[in-house]
């Protein structure tokens, strides 16, 4: 996002994606993922992909923290990206 805003770009970042409103050419969604697992882990990535479905977008980055700890139960990184694939083929 700063690197957005230095080239002259729009951002907005958001912690819950229902908020999300209005326009941004850069917009972000933070949250608590790497600590969820099982259906809220799912709930969460939907509720945010949601959310991002009405804004038209040129390209989708699913930005991981550098600090993770994705394991198959907690935080899954694949399970997100399992869940963007499936709505973004």
């Amino acid at each position: 996002m700063a690197q957005a805003h230095a080239y002259g770009l729009s951002s907005k970042l958001v912690l819950d994606p229902a908020r999300l409103t209005g326009s941004a050419d850069v917009v972000g969604v933070a949250g608590p993922l790497r600590s969820q697992s099982g259906t809220v882990l799912d709930a969460s990535i939907n509720a945010g992909l949601d959310a991002l479905a009405s804004l038209n977008l040129d390209a989708l980055l699913y930005k991981v923290c550098s600090t993770f700890g994705s394991s198959p139960t907690v935080g899954n990184i694949g399970r997100a990206i399992e869940l963007i694939a499936e709505r973004h083929p």
